[in-house]
């Protein structure tokens, strides 16, 4: 009896281990699997990060004098493969990868950046159409007629382009099923939305030449219809997310892109109005505070811009900045001083270079009056690559982050600062009295308005 005892433990044993080792040898190779693919994908993300960081346009310097001395075609289509390839490389990293690999998201984002934004070109030309994108003359600054025209007739593969936008789609599709934060999915739909304006925008700015004055009532009402559509997915999206703190700021940015000076810069003040009623009813409580703080954003913008179409350019400039370091500055306090307003971005590599010549000018003249402030167009998320900047280049006067959350109004969109750097010189009355107050002028402008060479 103890032995039939004996075997039938050890038969159960071996039922239980047989059952047992299966499962763990399973999730052993699941492990192991897991382990593969995300090592595997931090293989293909470093191939990604890398070219994220560099963007690099040429191989070698032979590449670039190739581009620089090719024609307009050669040029465009040198930028479309580049883009394209781009482009697939990321889009096979997000076709490989589930959302919840922990770089989903950041390529998502990648994928509907400008810089990884195909125009999907076709591979020939010919007939009139060669003969206009094949010629090297040089387009003049006052008549951008020939520009245009070259690049109406460039040759899109419109059936490529439409694959790829749905194959876009698809993926944000995907992204949004997932199991991700409300954020992330709020900035992957704004993503989306900018491509989608983009490619309004590049339509819309060679549909004319020149917007006559006696026209104004036309064309607000075109501009009105043609991005009527895309403003009203952006109010959408803000009240399908209203607890998305990013709103604030990347509405200043949307409307500053819609209408800056070469798109629809007479639809500003109405779009501000427009989101200023639609908010209207958040000012109070704090259950939607993003919503209110869009609705602030929008009345202080309101009484920027009113204020702006009163503004005499023989009169005090009237503003009021937030340094960095939480200093409240009001030009109206530097009256009596020479005000430098230096108006630059990260990406602005010139900005950057002419820091060191500012700051020796700077140190030399401060304590005869002379007074610099800094305006970084960049956001929060810029702003510790805006303080490595500043602190390599020894840029020591105040600095306006004009993207941040906590700034009312971004000057760079207010007086619409699209080219950098932009560089404003003020007089001791806090009149503007140059708009390119840089490089050797500098000087010789600062000793005038301070009145040290008399």
């Amino acid at each position: 009896m103890k032995h039939k005892l004996i075997v039938i433990i050890n038969i159960m044993l071996l039922m239980i281990l047989s059952s047992c080792t299966p499962q763990n040898k399973l999730e052993h190779n699941e492990l192991k699997d897991s382990e593969a693919l995300r090592s595997q994908a931090e293989k293909d993300w470093k191939e990604i990060d890398k070219l994220k960081n560099t963007l690099t346009f040429f191989k070698d310097s032979s590449e670039r004098e190739t581009y620089e001395h090719g024609s307009f075609w050669s040029r465009r289509s040198f930028e479309d493969d580049l883009y394209k390839d781009r482009s697939s490389l990321i889009e096979r990293f997000l076709e490989k990868y589930p959302p919840e690999n922990e770089h989903y998201f950041e390529g998502l984002k990648i994928y509907f950046n400008l810089l990884f934004e195909p125009r999907f070109l076709k591979d020939t030309i010919n007939g009139t159409r060669k003969s206009i994108l094949t010629q090297k003359t040089k387009v003049s600054k006052t008549d951008k007629s020939q520009m245009y025209t070259k690049f109406r007739a460039l040759p899109f593969d419109i059936e490529a382009r439409e694959r790829w936008v749905k194959k876009g789609d698809a993926l944000v599709q995907d992204f949004l099923n997932s199991d991700v934060s409300m954020d992330d999915k709020a900035m992957i739909e704004f993503a989306v939305l900018c491509r989608d304006a983009r490619r309004l925008a590049f339509l819309y700015q060679y549909l004319y030449l020149d917007k006559k004055a006696e026209e104004s009532e036309y064309w607000y009402l075109f501009d009105t219809n043609y991005w009527n559509e895309i403003v009203n997915r952006m109010e959408l999206l803000i009240f399908k997310y209203p607890n998305y703190p990013k709103w604030p700021l990347f509405l200043d940015r949307f409307i500053s892109f819609i209408t800056s000076d070469y798109l629809s810069p007479n639809l500003t003040l109405p779009y501000w109005k427009h989101f200023y009623d639609v908010t209207k009813n958040s000012e109070e409580g704090d259950k939607h505070k993003v919503l209110r703080e869009i609705h602030i954003k929008a009345k202080k913008n309101l009484q920027a811009l009113k204020a702006l179409q009163r503004f005499d350019m023989n009169k005090p400039l009237d503003m009021r900045l937030l340094s960095m370091d939480g200093k409240v500055i009001n030009l109206n306090d530097l009256r009596g001083k020479v005000v430098l307003l230096d108006f630059w971005s990260i990406r602005c590599a010139p900005c950057i270079k002419e820091m060191p010549h500012i700051r020796a000018l700077y140190n030399k003249y401060k304590d005869k009056g002379f007074e610099v402030i800094g305006i970084p167009q960049e956001g929060d998320s810029e702003k510790q690559q805006v303080l490595d900047i500043i602190n390599k280049q020894g840029a020591n006067w105040p600095q306006q982050l004009d993207g941040a959350s906590n700034v009312e109004v971004s000057y760079h969109s207010l007086f619409k600062i699209n080219a950098l750097p932009t560089v404003w010189l003020l007089d001791k009355r806090g009149v503007i009295v140059d708009k390119n107050a840089r490089g050797t002028r500098l000087e010789p402008l600062i000793r005038t308005y301070l009145e040290l060479d008399k």
